[in-house]
């Protein structure tokens, strides 16, 4: 990581960007730290292991075991930006036709997305 690259807080999300780095030896132990600064302008020292990407991409697979239908949702989600969702059928009987409670489950994911992307 180098100065001036954000990054995103691991333990509460938030965005923000490298101010300085320090090597420390604490216990004999050699360490590097990073002064982060957030976006609402709080500094904090963070070890490399507490921060994270801004970037990151998920994908969620959604199996009906009764009818042997399949979907999978990919979640791209740059947290400095916005976020791109692609449904794909893995059944190979094509989107419009798929029904059950994996539909559902994948359209509210969808939604709830769709809705964090709203709020930012």
């Amino acid at each position: 990581m180098r100065k001036g690259q954000k990054v995103r807080i691991l333990a509460n999300n938030q965005i923000g960007t490298i101010a300085e780095r320090k090597f420390v030896c604490i216990h004999g132990k050699r360490m590097v730290l990073y002064l982060v600064k957030t976006e609402d302008g709080r500094l904090c020292w963070y070890q490399p292991e507490s921060l994270g990407s801004t970037h990151e991409i998920v994908s969620v697979s959604f199996d009906n075991e009764s009818t042997g239908q399949k979907l999978r949702v990919k979640v791209d989600w740059d947290h400095t930006g916005g976020i791109q969702m692609t449904m794909e059928d893995l059944s190979d009987i094509g989107l419009e036709k798929q029904k059950g409670v994996h539909v559902f489950l994948c359209c509210r994911l969808l939604e709830l997305f769709a809705k964090e992307r709203e709020e930012r």
